[in-house]
């Protein structure tokens, strides 16, 4: 009985091995990525790279994610642009380009080809791109800077951990990110390849902060420039009724006497991040202004960016670094 149980369910794994449309994709992205040269052309490196040659010594870092609350003070980070990393996560870059600022890192999971949607019309040969091995051709293709490649992984034993382990096999040394559901925790994993001494978030708000699910101006990129001009009523519509769809308030929480609403995925996404933050005991300000992630060190982005942005940061040009020798201790 025990070996028929067993029996069974390898068969089921392998059918969802078959059937999960990310592992197709991920092993389609990658097959063609690998057969393209991309992963030893020129312009590229591998996430491990950063470990290796160790270009910063301790940088604050600043990760910024999509939230609503990423309006209320992305303009701040210009008073103190030299003195810090910025990384973002692709679907707002767009809105750095907004406000004349050029993130360092720009990071990417998502391995469709419309994710460069976001980026159209914009100049992004001044920002290295962060993304898996996995990532979209296309997505590669249309991005004009240069790229930091790292393999997805996820728990051995289960259908997704398993496909990844053999799709990745070729490049096995170039650095692992734990496939965490979201590109806001994909981005810290990331930031630790920079052994950084301070983390500064913003727009990880894990809720519907002034009834908005993302900042401005996300939506539409969804939209479908060919079919519907920005600006006529039928083109705001069609925005209002997409909020509409994505906003799923779901639970209520009360935060200094405020009513804030959430969804059930927002709350795991967030448990997800924390789990990330404890396991590694990193240092982290939560510098969002909004949302609901209160369980670590909170204060406004301006006096995160005057207590620890106090020094300049020299960039380098991380791609001229040769490897980093490691010398006997002493």
């Amino acid at each position: 009985m025990r070996m028929l149980k067993t029996i069974v369910q390898n068969k089921t794994e392998m059918e969802q091995l078959k059937n999960d449309p990310f592992i197709a994709r991920w092993r389609n992205n990658y097959t063609l990525n690998l057969q393209s040269g991309i992963f030893s052309d020129e312009r590229s490196r591998p996430l491990m790279y950063i470990m290796n040659t160790q270009p910063y010594r301790s940088p604050v870092i600043v990760l910024a994610a999509a939230g609503p609350s990423l309006d209320k003070n992305i303009s701040i980070l210009k008073k103190y642009r030299n003195n810090f990393l910025l990384f973002c996560a692709d679907i707002v870059l767009f809105r750095f380009v907004q406000e004349g600022i050029i993130p360092d890192f720009v990071v990417n999971i998502d391995p469709q080809e419309e994710i460069s949607n976001h980026w159209r019309g914009i100049d992004t040969s001044k920002s290295v791109l962060i993304c898996p091995t996995s990532t979209s051709p296309h997505t590669i293709n249309t991005w004009q800077g240069r790229i930091l490649f790292f393999n997805q992984t996820d728990i051995l034993g289960t259908p997704k951990g398993e496909a990844l382990k053999q799709i990745i096999s070729p490049t096995q040394n170039f650095g692992n990110i734990f496939n965490r559901f979201f590109v806001g925790a994909t981005m810290l994993q990331a930031s630790l390849y920079f052994q950084p001494s301070k983390l500064i978030l913003i727009g990880y708000d894990f809720a519907y902060t002034d009834d908005k699910a993302y900042c401005d101006g996300l939506l539409d990129f969804k939209v479908d420039h060919t079919l519907l001009t920005k600006g006529t009523p039928e083109y705001d519509g069609f925005i209002e009724q997409l909020k509409q769809l994505i906003i799923k308030k779901e639970q209520k929480v009360v935060i200094d006497n405020q009513e804030i609403w959430t969804s059930k995925l927002f709350i795991f996404y967030k448990q997800v991040f924390l789990d990330l933050i404890f396991k590694y005991r990193l240092s982290v300000i939560n510098a969002t202004e909004g949302g609901i992630l209160r369980e670590i060190d909170c204060m406004s982005l301006e006096s995160a960016l005057q207590q620890y942005c106090v020094n300049q940061i020299e960039k380098v040009d991380i791609f001229a670094l040769p490897k980093r020798k490691r010398g006997r201790r002493r």
